[in-house]
């Protein structure tokens, strides 16, 4: 007598087990591909500039400012001038790695998938809070 969850004959159940090893070897190859997008995107850096190059900023992914270069002639504006130029040469760098970081992840996972609809939605909040002036 069967019950439920049987297999009718054996060549059911290695059918059932070969679905399963291809289900399990099909998760480790998305979690090597998880684990090679992560150290791509922690390795993306953004690059944004002033219009003459006096002011160089570079992002990581996240938005953190990787290193701020300034030129002689940087200095010769004013304290405000400058401040304004950094904010937006760090602002563009920022928004460069994070289309970075979103390509590889399409790349990885494809444009529709739901990571990439994630980082998405975390970067605009992020420019969106940078916006208004909050700071998380």
């Amino acid at each position: 007598m069967r019950t439920t969850g049987e297999p009718d004959n054996w060549e059911d159940a290695e059918a059932v087990k070969a679905r399963l090893r291809q289900q399990v070897a099909d998760a480790h190859q998305r979690a090597s591909r998880a684990q090679e997008m992560r150290a791509e995107i922690d390795a993306v850096r953004g690059r944004g500039k002033s219009p003459r190059g006096e002011v160089i900023a570079t992002s990581d992914a996240a938005g953190s400012l990787m290193d701020l270069k300034l030129t002689d002639e940087a200095l010769e504006f004013s304290p405000h001038t400058l401040s304004q130029m950094i904010i937006a040469a760090a602002a563009q760098a920022r928004r460069e790695a994070g289309a970075k970081a979103v390509r590889i992840t399409a790349d990885a996972f494809g444009e529709d998938s739901s990571a990439v609809a994630m980082m998405q939605d975390e970067i605009d909040r992020r420019e969106s809070a940078r916006d208004t002036g909050l700071q998380y």
